[in-house]
């Protein structure tokens, strides 16, 4: 449940829960959700490997924690190799595991980490990828934590097994793109689109950022009194609350969380 603070005019006045008018692509309405693909953007053989990696349509699953979790053990999802260990940490997916969030740039072939928290992070350029997970550790924390961005990993595992067996991922109808646009100038026009953004002032307010962007809090004229109304009035992760000193900390630190023992949810 995403949160972020906003300094906006103490006169502004956006209604709660919109989406600012700014953030909404006017031109993105001129297109149809592909027919062939269902949005995916796959081919049919990039979808079964889909299937095959989430494990939805097979009936193999055993729990974790009896009568509250499970998984399916014959998913791809909890069966990859250690040839597909670097293709999923090239993906981001293995952040949480190695304590790092790491990235790849195949167009100039160059690692970056992502170092420090909030404000005060920056992109610094790595000599070569970090260590790669043992192999038996990686599947263990796949299939318990809550962490394991399965889809990231699995978009980028089907595009190289692609590469490898000289298959086509993308969808023939929409070329992987998931819509079909009314015309070319529609689609031109709606990716040279630019939001505008809400106007700046020394006000304070709470939006949220699941969706593309709306207010849900008053403006207030101090961070302490929008910190007081969070207390009361805003939550952190499904219907977790927290005290104002937290929320001062958090907004803060551009991070708002819950915590969980050693879990965070954001």
């Amino acid at each position: 449940m995403g949160r972020e603070l906003k300094r906006v005019p103490l006169d502004f006045e956006w209604p709660l829960k919109e989406i600012w008018w700014g953030f909404l692509n006017p031109f993105y309405k001129y297109h149809l959700d592909c027919p062939s693909c269902n949005v995916s953007g796959y081919s049919p053989w990039a979808k079964d490997q889909k299937e095959k990696w989430q494990g939805y349509h097979r009936e193999d699953w055993e729990w974790i924690v009896p009568g509250k979790s499970r998984y399916n053990k014959a998913a791809g999802m909890y069966n990859f190799t250690e040839e597909d260990l670097m293709t999923i940490l090239k993906s981001g997916s293995f952040d949480e595991l190695i304590g790092r969030r790491v990235r790849y740039e195949e167009d100039t072939d160059t690692w970056w980490e992502w170092q420090g928290n909030g404000k005060d992070s920056k992109k610094v350029t790595l000599d070569g990828p970090p260590p790669l997970p043992k192999l038996e550790e990686a599947l263990e924390w796949a299939i318990r934590s809550p962490f394991w961005s399965a889809n990231s990993a699995g978009y980028y595992l089907i595009i190289e097994k692609a590469k490898r067996e000289r298959r086509e991922w993308k969808c023939p109808q929409c070329s992987g793109e998931g819509r079909i646009w009314a015309s070319k100038d529609m689609k031109e026009k709606s990716e040279a689109w630019e939001e505008t953004p809400i106007p700046t002032g020394p006000g304070y307010q709470l939006w949220e950022t699941t969706s593309e962007g709306s207010p849900v809090s008053p403006v207030f004229k101090d961070l302490d009194s929008l910190c007081a109304w969070c207390e009361k009035s805003a939550t952190t992760f499904g219907s977790e609350k927290t005290s104002k000193e937290e929320w001062k900390r958090m907004l803060n630190d551009d991070m708002v969380c819950h915590r969980e023992g050693n879990m965070i949810f954001i």
